[in-house]
């Protein structure tokens, strides 16, 4: 019995119940089916993420999960090294132009292209990450870098100084987009350790592929001059001045390439899509702490509070 001493005792919150009615639980059931048209419409049906398979157990599925997660880190180290092969070029390139007398403004203009492309791009192409599969969208990034790399040597070797006002506005377009599919790199790295690496270990795992950029990085002294006295007289013959363009861009382009595919062959966008559980399940049992009826009702009430 209520004492008339708290004539206004204050009423117990309600726990939030979602609506089941019909309408609801079709939209639930739709959910999935209308971000994928989302999706597409945003991104094509290439980026579109996998459709998740039926979830394997047992063992075997323990197994396979340690050796996908294995194949999709070293995808991604791999795949985020490729880009700073194909990144800053530019700024050694410029030390071997004999023919385009360029003043420090001009230089500025084409050099600053990059990093302001690449900020705007892992800003905007971050949002459109979450919502495609990375499985291609790194890939795809990287080779359309290395594609934007090549055509770096057209304003050098075709259009040159008689036209030299086109030529740097040409090579600050093509810079602009080196830097904007670079910012294609990190994005679906982040996306990758999400899904497949949980909250306490992700820092370590996260320590050791921030050393990709600096891996990556490193290779590109060594490839532009390797580059240039291995493939530089089958382009150039005895012209030694432009051993540079095949050093400095094309060799470089042509492994950037070689690593996407390594990448696109190793790398998984979710467990799910490969038929294993999420790594929240994996890693904190559900089914071993609650049993499989509170894990169903788990995933569905969360599923219901999306709608």
């Amino acid at each position: 019995m209520k004492s008339s001493l708290w004539p206004h005792q204050p009423k117990k919150s309600k726990p939030y119940r979602p609506k089941r009615d019909a309408k609801s639980l079709r939209n639930c059931r739709l959910n999935k089916h209308i971000y994928h048209n989302k999706n597409n419409r945003l991104c094509g049906k290439l980026l579109t993420p996998p459709a998740y398979k039926a979830e394997q157990t047992g063992p075997e599925a323990d197994a396979r999960y340690k050796q996908l997660r294995w194949q999709v880190f070293l995808g991604i180290f791999i795949g985020y090294a490729g880009f700073y092969v194909v990144r800053k070029n530019f700024s050694i390139a410029i030390q071997c132009w004999p023919t385009l007398d360029l003043r420090k403004s001009e230089l500025g203009i084409v050099l600053s292209m990059n990093a302001i492309a690449y900020g705007f791009s892992k800003f905007i192409m971050a949002s459109i990450s979450d919502r495609s599969n990375a499985r291609t969208f790194l890939p795809l990034g990287l080779v359309m870098a290395a594609i934007s790399m090549l055509f770096m040597i057209v304003p050098i070797q075709w259009i040159g100084a008689e036209h030299k006002s086109f030529a740097i506005l040409l090579m600050a377009v093509l810079n602009f987009l080196v830097g904007w599919f670079n910012g294609m790199g990190w994005p679906p790295c982040g996306r990758v350790m999400t899904h497949w690496f949980s909250i306490k270990e992700r820092g370590t795992w996260m320590s050791f592929w921030n050393c990709a950029h600096n891996m990556g990085g490193a290779l590109v002294g060594p490839m532009a001059v390797y580059g240039a006295l291995w493939f530089g007289s089958w382009f150039y013959g005895a012209d030694e001045q432009r051993y540079f363009l095949i050093g400095t861009y094309a060799f470089p382009a042509a492994v950037a390439i070689l690593i996407a595919l390594l990448a696109y062959s190793m790398i998984r966008d979710t467990p799910q899509s490969c038929g294993l559980p999420s790594i929240e399940v994996e890693r904190f049992g559900f089914k071993e702490l609650f049993g499989e009826g509170r894990r169903s009702a788990f995933y569905k009430k969360k599923s219901l509070r999306l709608c």
